[in-house]
């Protein structure tokens, strides 16, 4: 490290993609998600879509995006759970996602 900042990398030939010399289920989670959703996502169902496709292991009940926590006593926490992004895709996309396998 030079002046608080990190040293610029000296890679080798080895180094053509970051995740190249990874392996395990990190890369065979990135490459299944790749071949689901080769592009970035062009919309906002296509975001949530995406989003609930890389969490898809997560319980109904789980808080995905917390709202307040303590605001209504010691450890309550308000928020939207997986049930109900899943709820709003469905809502939001009746057919079905493309990349999700729906339950």
């Amino acid at each position: 490290m030079r002046g608080g900042q990190p040293l610029p990398h000296r890679g080798s030939s080895r180094s053509r993609h970051p995740l190249s010399s990874r392996r395990g289920p990190a890369v065979n989670s990135l490459t299944r998600h790749l071949q689901a959703y080769p592009n970035p996502p062009a919309t906002h169902v296509e975001a949530l879509e995406q989003v609930l496709a890389a969490h898809a292991g997560e319980p109904e009940n789980g808080l995905a995006i917390t709202a307040t926590s303590g605001v209504y006593g010691q450890g309550i926490r308000t928020g939207l759970t997986w049930g109900h992004l899943r709820a709003l895709l469905a809502e939001l996309n009746p057919a079905g996602p493309a990349g999700l396998a729906r339950p």
